[in-house]
């Protein structure tokens, strides 16, 4: 399949999609502690690096393991 340049238009909202999603499964598994780390996400997102800054919540998004985890959030959304 040859990329048209409208397929990455769509990019941004699934990313931001799945972040989200993998943000909430850690604030359901931290609370607090996610709260005080997401103050700060908020506070310095387009600020720097999207890779600096999601490292400060052990998020690697250039690791494949990254991405399982979302698939495997989105899976368990899924009524079977």
């Amino acid at each position: 399949m040859k990329w048209e340049i409208d397929n990455f238009y769509n990019f941004p909202y699934i990313f931001g999609d799945l972040q989200s999603k993998v943000f909430y499964d850690m604030y359901l598994e931290k609370g607090q502690e996610f709260v005080d780390k997401y103050d700060g996400f908020l506070a310095n997102d387009g600020k720097g690096n999207l890779c600096d800054i999601l490292r400060t919540f052990d998020i690697d998004i250039n690791n494949p393991k990254f991405w399982d985890n979302t698939y495997k959030i989105i899976g368990d959304m899924i009524d079977i």
